[in-house]
């Protein structure tokens, strides 16, 4: 079962951002302010760290960022031929300001702006992957998104007969990827 974590519409919104803010760009830079938000799988844990963050993060710089894609709460971004998958937890977030913001973990630094990863309580992690991966780990696990493929009423009702509680249901994302 996953932690509370963003709604979908602020990771949408998100993933728009990141898209208008950054896609077709090259990566400059990188700031890695907390090494332990680049995980070696996605995970809420930060003793999941990734062993070699900083060498991951260094193979993005020089690349262009290509346009994030999500599925249910999860976001997939490539740069040149390396992908990350972001989750963001519950109180991570994306900021487009020149300075790092409070909390701020990890910073990229393109071209024409500067953007911030932060996260309140260390919930968020990005995960380093092969560019052709991204897809499938972004679906892994996870049923319909709740946006982009919503199941028809009969499929939705059909999926959630279950003696759980309805609470428990909504949360499991192999039924529906991004609500609960």
């Amino acid at each position: 079962r996953e932690h509370s974590m963003s709604e979908l519409p602020v990771v949408e919104v998100c993933r728009r951002n990141l898209q208008r803010w950054a896609s077709g760009q090259r990566l400059t830079a990188v700031t890695l302010l907390d090494p332990w938000c680049i995980r070696s799988r996605p995970s809420t844990r930060p003793s999941d760290g990734h062993p070699r963050a900083e060498a991951e993060t260094h193979q993005w710089i020089q690349q262009l960022a290509g346009t994030p894609t999500r599925h249910g709460k999860r976001i997939g971004w490539n740069f040149g031929d390396h992908g990350v998958l972001i989750h963001l937890g519950m109180t991570g977030n994306w900021h487009r300001q020149s300075d790092p913001p409070r909390f701020a973990k990890l910073g990229l630094h393109f071209e024409s702006c500067n953007l911030w990863f932060t996260d309140l309580r260390r919930f968020g992690c990005l995960w380093p992957l092969p560019v052709s991966s991204i897809e499938m780990e972004l679906q892994k696990g996870h049923g319909p998104d709740a946006l982009h493929n919503p199941p028809d009423a009969s499929t939705l009702a059909q999926s959630f007969q279950t003696r759980k509680p309805i609470k428990v249901a909504l949360l499991d994302q192999h039924r529906l990827a991004g609500i609960g």
